[in-house]
């Protein structure tokens, strides 16, 4: 199920792709988050993995009041498949994505177009701030086994920005059952200009046990 507001004016530049499952009470900031940017070239498409805890009501509240807001819905088949989703609806030349228990800074978008205007790259990533229990920011290292890392040292997939036509060449996410963002991230790598963000517009929340996606790792990314 698709649903739109009404039809932006214009194309947007930058495609924001938000997936959420049963994230009903967070999920309203994170949107919140993304209507009060500098930048406002954007779409705005939120995936719904099968929730069933009211996420629409909320979703559809505010696409009823923003036509850069779209709203899908689909059978719950994980992140991988929901970002995937998303990307086969985006329209820009960026594409981003948001964690449904995350948020941006305010200049989030706009420091990354100012970004990739002053240097020709395909794919930025980083720039994050971690809120919460500093104990949290240790997880597991998908490329050694048992090992942890911290998040600082991560791919976190909230702050990959991506050309779209990079995204469509690579055929979008795998879905595979661990690491898939880490490892579309390796593909990015071996193909495309990449670039690491150091400005910290992410804001990622560390309170909620149960996140959406897992966060896929690179030492390389240290």
């Amino acid at each position: 199920m698709k649903v739109a507001s009404g039809p932006p004016a214009g194309t947007p530049t930058v495609s924001v792709i938000l997936c959420s499952y049963n994230r009903r009470e967070v999920v309203g900031r994170a949107i919140r988050s993304v209507l009060a940017q500098t930048f406002a070239a954007f779409e705005l498409l939120v995936i719904d993995d099968g929730s069933t805890d009211g996420t629409a009501e909320v979703v559809l509240g505010f696409a009823a009041r923003d036509p850069r807001i779209v709203y899908e819905r689909h059978a719950n088949r994980g992140l991988a498949a929901a970002r995937n989703a998303g990307l086969a609806l985006a329209r820009g030349e960026w594409v981003t994505f948001l964690d449904s228990d995350d948020a941006y800074a305010p200049d989030h978008l706009a420091v990354r177009m100012a970004r990739v205007a002053a240097e020709p790259v395909d794919a930025l990533f980083g720039g994050v701030r971690l809120l919460g229990d500093r104990k949290l920011r240790y997880v597991a290292d998908a490329e050694r086994p048992g090992h942890k890392i911290h998040l600082t040292h991560c791919h976190i997939g909230g702050t990959l920005f991506v050309r779209r036509a990079v995204l469509a060449a690579l055929g979008g996410f795998q879905e595979i059952p661990y690491a898939e963002d880490h490892e579309l991230m390796t593909r990015i790598e071996r193909r495309y200009r990449v670039a690491r963000c150091a400005c910290p517009t992410y804001l990622y929340n560390l309170a909620g046990a149960d996140r959406l996606g897992i966060r896929y790792l690179s030492r390389r990314a240290a």
